[in-house]
C-alpha cells in the first residue's frame, strides 16, 4: 500500500507526526534518516508539496475518494 516507504518505521514515524501535527487536512510530511534517527524535513499543504517519485495517479485517486467519505467538521 505505501511502497516508496523505506521500513515500517518510516511509516510509524509519519502517522505519529500526522496524529500530533496536522497542519491542514491533506497535507505532506518529509522526513529523513538521519544519524539521530528519522527526523522532519517539512511539512507542507498538499499542494506546496512535490510528488517527486510518488504515483500521481495514485495520489489524486486517494484524495479524491478521501474528499468524497462523510466526515464530521
Amino acid at each position: 500500500m505505501f511502497p516508496n516507504f523505506r521500513s515500517v518505521a518510516h511509516l510509524l514515524t509519519c502517522e505519529e507526526l500526522a496524529a500530533r501535527y496536522a497542519p491542514t487536512d491533506a497535507f505532506v510530511c518529509d522526513i529523513a534518516a538521519t544519524n539521530q534517527g528519522l527526523k522532519v524535513i517539512e511539512f507542507n499543504r498538499i499542494n506546496g508539496g512535490g510528488f517527486y517519485l510518488a504515483n500521481v495517479d495514485t495520489v489524486v485517486r486517494s484524495l479524491s475518494a478521501w474528499q468524497e467519505m462523510p466526515r464530521s467538521r
